[in-house]
């Protein structure tokens, strides 16, 4: 049981070093993804291996994260990231709420609409809406409250 539990640990140590693959975003003054980026901000949300090894045992996130260069820009390119994760862009700095002004999953170039890109907002891994634990509420005149809950997932 030591050799094994030995081995493991030799193992961890070994890569205690490397990172896990991790979002990168590449941010343009065009609205356009092609040509040199004019900003690049790798390892976005990247953990070591000993994170890794600990998160078997305690959740430990390294997404979630917010990307707030200085200045406006007009696209950002955005890799390295999973089909199931939610991209936001938003057109002021700190990825609030109110500010966003776009949503989609996975890597891709966005380019700005009317405003510039502030800041984009990585979310973790299956941060989808999820039709199974989702209840919609909506306004509905024939009820005395004014008020459907809606609990069907055949959308």
């Amino acid at each position: 049981m030591f050799t094994k539990l030995a081995g493991i640990f030799t193992i961890a140590a070994m890569t205690l070093g490397s990172v896990s693959n991790a979002a990168r975003t590449r941010w343009y003054t065009t609205r356009s993804c092609d040509g040199g980026a004019a900003l690049d901000y790798q390892n976005l949300g990247a953990r070591s291996s000993l994170s890794l090894i600990i998160s078997l045992f305690k959740d430990i996130t390294g997404c979630n994260v917010c990307v707030d260069p200085a200045l406006d820009w007009y696209a950002v390119l955005i890799e390295g990231v999973g089909s199931d994760q939610r991209i936001s862009s938003h057109n002021q700095n700190s990825c609030t709420p109110r500010s966003q002004v776009g949503q989609f999953y996975g890597p891709a170039c966005n380019t700005a609409g009317a405003t510039a890109i502030r800041s984009m907002w990585i979310a973790c891994p299956g941060q989808k809406l999820m039709n199974e634990n989702t209840t919609f509420i909506t306004l509905d005149d024939t009820k005395p409250s004014g008020i459907a809950i809606n609990t069907n997932t055949d959308f």
